[in-house]
């Protein structure tokens, strides 16, 4: 009998909470919400960009030459971007493991193990594998060509001999 007297007590006081809750959240009075029309907008930002549109006076003495300088006002500066040359710039490789070789034993033929950008791939000499191409295959080490640049990988990682 004691689980029931609570749960006619908690009942009520549940509708009751979420009773309140859909009523503010529904059936709010209008008096809360204020309406702004369209005339009262405009005319608020009009007057907020008036105030925010300000001028700099360039005419203040530098302080490390001591004079006034008058500085005519023309066009604005536009700061010119150094020019990147693009013959200097190395790509960037994605992450490239060299796991080893599989070789045919009837037919001789070469099968590398690859995993490039956590995907793993079998790959032969001249074969293409998102955007690098094989051009070398041994027992230990594999050479890649990405984006004109050639690199070479080693079981346990990278060939300080890179090639651009």
């Amino acid at each position: 009998m004691k689980n029931r007297k609570t749960l006619y007590v908690l009942i009520p006081l549940v509708i009751i909470i979420w009773g309140t809750i859909f009523w503010k959240i529904f059936w709010r009075s209008t008096d809360a919400i204020k309406k702004v029309s369209d005339d009262q907008l405009t005319e608020s930002v009009i007057q907020e960009n008036r105030e925010e549109e300000l001028t700099l006076l360039l005419n203040y003495s530098d302080p490390f030459l001591g004079e006034l300088e008058q500085i005519p006002l023309t066009e604005p500066i536009v700061p010119k971007r150094p020019h990147r040359n693009e013959f200097n710039r190395v790509p960037m490789w994605p992450e490239v493991h060299y796991f080893g070789v599989v070789k045919n034993s009837n037919s001789e033929k070469v099968v590398a193990l690859l995993e490039i950008n956590r995907r793993r791939y079998f790959s032969r000499v001249g074969d293409d594998l998102d955007e690098i191409r094989c051009f070398f295959i041994h027992n230990d080490s594999i050479g890649l060509e990405f984006q004109n640049a050639q690199r070479f990988f080693m079981r346990n990682g990278i060939r300080n001999d890179e090639y651009y």
